[in-house]
């Protein structure tokens, strides 16, 4: 996971350093911070792409460490990735099964004894080999890091654009 902490310009090229003027900061950026090629363009579109089998995950982790739940628009991560057969397009649906009453809120609730149901769909926008970063494209509930999730063999084309 990589944060892009502000945008600069080369003034001047010189033998051992090249100067900089810092054009916009989005987070503090200090002395040791690495340094990429620009664009113009940070997204790229991500077309859906049909699931190819079934596997279960987890989320593992979300994009922005402060929050501790998230939503629809946000990115998080999950476990799964392209060694267990995850292709960037992919959708994920995120299940919940139990009661969330006297429970910790920020706790992926799971009771085996009582039905499952979808709560969230995650459109995997970057696979790694084991896992995968997913925008979160549409949450009935906050998702928390730990809640399980389901890639289902296509059935026509169900679960989210």
């Amino acid at each position: 996971q990589s944060s892009v902490l502000g945008s600069a310009r080369v003034v001047a090229v010189e033998d051992k350093a090249a100067p900089l003027i810092i054009m916009q900061s989005y987070d503090p950026i200090e002395r040791g911070a690495l340094l990429g090629p620009w664009t113009e363009k940070f997204y790229r579109a991500v077309g859906r792409r049909p699931n190819r089998q079934a596997l279960d995950g987890r989320i593992i982790a979300s994009q922005a460490d402060v929050i501790t739940m998230v939503g629809e628009h946000h990115v998080v991560f999950v476990d799964r990735g392209q060694a267990d057969g995850v292709e960037e397009g992919n959708v994920f649906t995120v299940v919940r099964s139990g009661d969330l009453y006297g429970r910790d809120p920020y706790a992926a609730p799971w009771d085996g004894d009582l039905p499952k149901e979808d709560v969230g769909h995650l459109l995997v926008i970057d696979v790694k080999e084991r896992a995968s970063a997913a925008l979160v494209t549409r949450s009935l509930k906050e998702l928390v890091i730990g809640d399980r999730v389901e890639m289902r063999a296509d059935d026509g084309g169900s679960g989210g654009n």
